[in-house]
C-alpha cells in the first residue's frame, strides 16, 4: 500500500527474504536498520528515524554489495 513497484525494488526482493506488510512507529525502535531504493541511489540505508540515529547494520551492507555486484553483472 503507497509503495511504487520499481525494478531497484524487485531486484532487491529477488536478492534476499522480504516481508511485505504496513509497519508502526512503535515498531522502529526494535529495528536494526532500514534502506530505501531508487533507481538513481539504488539501495541507501536510513541512518535515522524521528531522531534516533541508525547504523548501517551488516545485513544492509551486505545487500548493497550484493545489489552492485547485480548490477554490474546484468549491465
Amino acid at each position: 500500500k503507497g509503495i511504487l513497484e520499481g525494478i531497484t525494488r524487485d531486484v532487491v526482493m529477488e536478492l534476499c527474504d522480504v516481508e511485505v506488510r504496513e509497519i508502526h512507529l512503535q515498531e522502529m525502535e526494535e529495528f536494526e536498520g532500514a534502506f530505501l531504493t531508487s533507481s538513481n541511489k539504488e539501495v541507501m540505508p536510513v541512518r535515522s528515524i524521528d531522531g534516533r540515529v541508525m547504523e548501517i547494520p551488516l545485513v544492509i551492507r551486505e545487500l548493497m554489495e550484493a545489489f552492485s555486484k547485480n548490477l554490474l553483472h546484468n549491465i
